[in-house]
């Protein structure tokens, strides 16, 4: 898939949340209108990512986000850097949702939804912990994701 393809994919996802954050800002500014973000994309995140899972088995899950982590990397966005039975780690080179929110002036937004990543992994399994030292929202090279997992979390 073309950048231009994923772009404008999630961009019809997404409008509805960059209507909803302008309509903020309007009404209350920018520092509260972070606030209602923040639960935005928090309850974005639950819907997007961790109800597919519901219907999957708890001891399942982990194998479940690895192979759809793994068959979702593409050289377009990220690439893998290495991948266990126990961890996952890839560099995000380009980030759509990043793109579209800094195109309609929101990009200083995305810090906020990239925090969700951290519970979403435990809310998808106890046992998948997430970590990253850096994001593109924030002027990083990557976002250099690693899960790992611990099946008795």
């Amino acid at each position: 898939m073309t950048k231009e393809k994923m772009y404008n994919e999630r961009l019809v996802e997404l409008r509805p949340l960059i209507f909803a954050i302008k309509t903020a800002i309007e009404l209350y500014g920018r520092e509260e209108a972070k606030k209602f973000a923040k639960t935005l994309f928090d309850r974005y995140a639950e819907d997007r990512f961790v109800t597919v899972f519901k219907d999957i088995p708890l001891d399942k899950r982990w194998q479940e986000f690895k192979n759809q982590t793994l068959e979702y990397a593409d050289d377009i966005s990220y690439s893998m850097v290495a991948s266990d039975e126990t961890m996952v780690k890839i560099n995000y080179h380009w980030c759509v949702f990043y793109e579209i929110f800094k195109d309609y002036g929101l990009g200083e937004f995305v810090p906020l939804y990239c925090e969700t990543d951290f519970d979403t992994c435990r809310k998808i399994h106890p046992g998948i912990k997430m970590t990253r030292t850096q994001i593109l929202a924030d002027g990083g090279d990557c976002c250099d994701h690693c899960w790992t997992y611990k099946p008795d979390a």
